[in-house]
């Protein structure tokens, strides 16, 4: 079988076969990420019909009941088959009458929601916005509301209204000269993120952002979307146990590099497993990233940011990486092949990241670009409780 990754940020695609991956694909049938990347996330109310019965969504929901076993098969982390997480109203059979005339989307604009697992929880919600060029909108300032919407009658609920912030990254950009030399150049990488975000309930959300542009605040830009909601989260959700993995350690390998494909690998990140961890009472932060075969050129950067932060918690929390693939296998030309703990905490995309408190419960957790601001909120709030 066949599966798309996603990229967020280069919408490519790179093919990974994968002999039996059945389970999966009913497992990651609402990931909106490959949806971005085949660019068809953006369904704006207004003008925006499906044309194709293939978008509507199954009527039953066939999500895990929590993190995957062990035994669930391995495959590249993303989008199989199955219908979009984000949806045109007109398609969900809901009367057009959700169109509300105060609200005119502006045309050639695009909101992609860079999340692939929206359930039914307090959420942090990431997106970004293209101009009619496609090129990013950066560094705006966008109002943002999130609402139900009644497949039946087409009713819509109190909107809920937040702020989004724009957090951005530094990346490393080889750049080959006509001399053959090669320089590095930075390059910045965001997204929106709208922390904790009630979704209170499982179905169709309305969301509407009004973005005013650093260039032109007086020229406001109207965006209007649906989303599907789930009703249980395929990563852990918030306030849950942690899954007890064993990854491979310092311990289990001749050099770091069999389990890391860092530059160079920091060893603290690579003494103690998650089910170490758990016992040891104390709470931990594991990031799953593979800065080498990165499929959305963000594992680097986000692992980076972790380190940042790890002088900061010495001795109160500890830090672990995962590579999400099996490095030999991929190495060898066989693919990407999930390795077990990626599996068990039913990773849809990479990278991620999870804070773990002192309880061994799920506290917080990121999807794609994370900052440091974030990371020491989140950190702060389990290194402060004592077991």
């Amino acid at each position: 079988m066949r599966l798309r990754p996603f990229s967020i940020l280069d919408f490519g695609s790179i093919e990974a076969t994968e002999a039996d991956g059945e389970a999966l694909v009913e497992r990651f049938r609402h990931s909106v990420w490959a949806v971005i990347s085949a660019f068809t996330v953006a369904v704006f109310f207004a003008g925006c019909a499906a044309s194709t019965a293939n978008d509507t969504p199954s009527p039953a929901d066939t999500r895990d009941a929590g993190p995957a076993s062990m035994s669930t098969p391995a495959t590249i982390l993303g989008h199989t088959t199955g219908p979009p997480a984000v949806t045109s109203i007109e398609t969900m059979g809901t009367p057009t009458s959700v169109d509300l005339p105060e609200f005119v989307p502006t045309p050639g604009y695009q909101f992609l929601v860079a999340g692939s697992d929206m359930a039914a929880e307090k959420t942090r919600f990431p997106f970004i916005v293209l101009d009619p060029n496609g090129a990013f909108v950066e560094d705006a300032t966008i109002s943002i509301s999130f609402f139900t919407v009644d497949q039946e009658t087409g009713d819509t609920g109190e909107p809920r209204d937040y702020r989004a912030s724009f957090r951005s990254l530094e990346t490393e950009e080889p750049h080959l000269h006509e001399d053959g030399s090669t320089h590095i150049h930075m390059e910045s990488r965001g997204i929106y993120v709208v922390n904790d975000v009630d979704f209170d309930r499982p179905g169709i959300w309305g969301i509407r952002a009004v973005v005013s542009s650093t260039d032109d605040p007086t020229a406001l830009i109207n965006l209007q979307v649906a989303l599907r909601v789930e009703d249980r989260t395929l990563t852990p959700a918030i306030g849950v146990p942690a899954p007890r993995s064993e990854q491979a350690t310092a311990r289990n390998v001749r050099s770091l590099a069999d389990i890391s494909t860092s530059e160079s690998p920091l060893p603290a990140l690579y003494e103690l497993t998650v089910a170490e961890a758990l016992d040891a009472g104390k709470p931990f932060l594991v990031a799953f990233s593979t800065p080498a075969f990165c499929q959305s050129r963000l594992c680097g950067p986000v692992l980076e940011e972790v380190i940042k932060v790890m002088p900061e918690y010495q001795g109160r929390v500890t830090f672990m990486h995962v590579e999400p693939y099996e490095l030999e296998t991929l190495r060898g030309g066989g693919g990407f092949t999930l390795v077990p703990a990626a599996v068990q905490w039913g990773l849809p995309s990479e990278p991620w990241i999870f804070v773990v408190g002192s309880s061994g419960l799920v506290e917080a957790k990121f999807e794609a670009i994370v900052t440091v601001p974030e990371l020491r909120l989140a950190l702060d709030a389990v290194a402060s409780v004592q077991p």
